[in-house]
């Protein structure tokens, strides 16, 4: 999966998507100044380390599902 961080309001990031979407590939939008990522849950189970961030929306991005973390910063000009 593609995580794509960003800000509301960033047309780029709606291009990335319909590219995505295309190309099939599954991602998920994180909307930057929702998140608080102090939220970010490590654990240990089975002597594998487990990482997870937990989503204002209430969904939990498993970092073992993401292959691409993709930044984009919107600077409003």
């Amino acid at each position: 999966m593609v995580v794509i961080l960003s800000y509301s309001g960033d047309d780029n990031t709606n291009k990335l998507k319909e590219w995505l979407k295309f190309y099939e590939v599954s991602y998920k939008r994180v909307h930057l100044e929702n998140e608080n990522f102090q939220n970010i849950e490590i654990s240990t189970c089975e002597n594998r380390l487990n990482c997870f961030l937990s989503l204002v929306d209430g969904s939990k991005l498993d970092f073992r599902d993401i292959s691409f973390f993709v930044f984009e910063y919107f600077t409003g000009h």
